[in-house]
C-alpha cells in the first residue's frame, strides 16, 4: 500500500495521484508539486489515503510543499501571463488570417509554457 493524495490543477483542469512524503496535507491546502513538464500550484482534494500499488502508475510525483503567499501570487501573474499569450496569439492568428481558434494557454509554475 502506497500513501496518496489527489491534487486538482485549475490550470490544466487535470487531477493528479501524487506522493505526499512527510508533509501533513488538508482537504483544501493549495500545494506546489512536480509532474512529468515541470511544476503546478493545485488544491489537495483528498486526505491522504493508502492505495494498492496495481492501482496507480509508478512512480508518483510528489508535493514539494504547502503554498506560500508568495506562491499564490506567482499563480496570479502566471495567469495574467498566460491571458496575455492567449490575446497576442488570437492577435497574430487573425492579421494572418488563419483558421484557427485558440482555446486556452497557460504557464506551468515555474513560469515554463506548455
Amino acid at each position: 500500500m502506497i500513501d496518496v493524495v489527489v491534487v486538482s490543477s485549475e490550470s490544466t483542469k487535470n487531477v493528479y495521484y501524487l506522493s505526499p512524503g512527510d508533509l501533513v496535507l488538508n482537504k483544501g491546502n493549495s500545494v506546489v508539486f512536480e509532474t512529468d513538464n515541470g511544476l503546478l500550484l493545485g488544491v489537495v482534494c483528498t486526505e491522504k489515503y493508502q492505495e494498492e500499488s496495481g492501482n496507480l502508475v509508478l512512480p508518483l510525483n510528489k508535493v514539494l510543499r504547502i503554498a506560500t503567499r508568495d506562491d499564490l501570487k506567482k499563480e496570479i501573474k502566471n495567469k495574467e501571463n498566460a491571458n496575455k499569450a492567449l490575446l497576442e496569439a488570437k492577435k497574430i492568428c487573425s492579421s494572418l488570417e488563419l483558421d484557427m481558434n485558440f482555446v486556452d494557454s497557460y504557464y506551468y509554475f515555474d513560469n515554463s509554457q506548455y
